[in-house]
């Protein structure tokens, strides 16, 4: 390995470890179970949002909405777009999608299975004042919500895991707009055991 090539990837190593992970909580096996906990985050550009689905009565999803629009999503074909699907989840909370934030702009999120949105499963990455609560009290004023697109995960990396680590799948969809290492809009899977 060149010293160039060695030292690019110190470099970007370097970079990586100044990244937070920040957890949010998709549902929970008490009440209430239509929640994101916490509600909202503060995030900075190249922060990982990691969504751990806890519920395991009831899939729930991930989706960025559009501010001052509750429970609808935001253009799939544009940068920033993420959708999780629906994911069932797991009492240790294993089952995680995760979105590297691009943008410290405000950004909603709501699940849009049934009518989870409207009964308050929304939450806001870096919401500006009086933002998080103008759209949950939007959401609930609402008498259905608008579906994501029909496309498969996207804008994020899901891992499924088992208790203790003995098995993770792991599925990343690359954003439209490219990047990642499958490609434009590519597919990447692996195992870890």
């Amino acid at each position: 390995m060149s010293f160039l090539a060695w030292s690019s990837c110190l470099a970007t190593l370097v970079v990586v470890s100044q990244c937070a992970r920040i957890r949010i909580d998709v549902g929970s096996n008490g009440a209430p179970a239509l929640i994101y906990t916490p509600r909202t985050v503060t995030a900075q550009v190249g922060d990982i949002v990691d969504f751990h689905f806890i519920d395991e009565n009831a899939a729930s999803s991930v989706v960025r909405g559009i501010a001052g629009a509750p429970c609808t999503p935001y253009p799939a074909k544009k940068e920033g777009f993420f959708n999780s699907g629906f994911i069932l989840g797991e009492p240790t909370g294993s089952n995680v999608f995760s979105v590297e934030v691009n943008e410290t702009t405000p950004i909603p999120i709501y699940c849009s299975v049934g009518g989870h949105c409207r009964a308050g499963m929304v939450g806001y990455i870096n919401p500006g004042q009086g933002d998080f609560e103008a759209y949950a009290s939007g959401a609930a004023a609402l008498s259905k919500n608008e579906p994501p697109p029909m496309v498969p995960q996207t804008g994020g990396v899901y891992q499924q895991g088992v208790e203790n680590g003995l098995i993770v799948i792991t599925f990343v969809n690359a954003p439209s707009g490219g990047g990642g290492k499958g490609g434009k809009g590519g597919h990447q899977w692996g195992y870890g055991w």
